[in-house]
């Protein structure tokens, strides 16, 4: 992976592990301690990824969304079915904008609407439980603090409740 490119990588560091993410949307994660590559998903997306971690699992966007264990890289979000009704939990891909953690739930914005949309997933399942569309505007943001979701657009913003 070259990560001499003209938008800078992505990392965050946690659990003595460096998740990067490259400006092609590689995502590889590496020990801090040796350096050695713990693990890798190429094409995750097709630009950086703003990932989001808690308790040991990292959250990824891009083609699709992703929950993997920090430690060996292991997938724990399998399927975007819902296995008891076969109903899709959610749509292909996450889009490339900023993922939060807040409450048990992991929130992301999906750039891929003409107006992007805001959902919360669970942290355990990756079911969805809430869906916002947040209006107007080609600006908007995320932002998590005091058992809330701050989601704002170019005209408005909007506190949402945690679960």
């Amino acid at each position: 992976m070259n990560l001499r490119t003209e938008v800078r990588p992505v990392g965050m560091a946690m659990d003595g592990r460096l998740v990067v993410s490259a400006a092609g949307g590689e995502v590889i994660t590496f020990d801090t301690m040796d350096g050695r590559k713990v693990c890798e998903r190429r094409r995750q997306a097709e630009q950086a990824l703003f990932p989001a971690h808690q308790d040991g699992v990292a959250y990824l966007g891009g083609r699709t969304l992703a929950a993997l264990r920090i430690g060996d890289g292991k997938e724990l979000w399998p399927h975007r079915l819902d296995p008891g009704t076969g109903k899709t939990l959610w749509r292909r891909g996450g889009g490339n904008g900023p993922m939060r953690t807040q409450g048990a739930g992991v929130w992301i914005v999906d750039t891929n609407e003409l107006s992007p949309q805001f959902s919360g997933l669970e942290l355990e399942s990756g079911r969805l439980r809430m869906k916002y569309g947040a209006g107007e505007g080609n600006r908007w943001g995320i932002a998590v603090g005091g058992n809330r979701v701050f989601v704002h657009d170019s005209h408005s913003l909007t506190a949402l409740p945690v679960f």
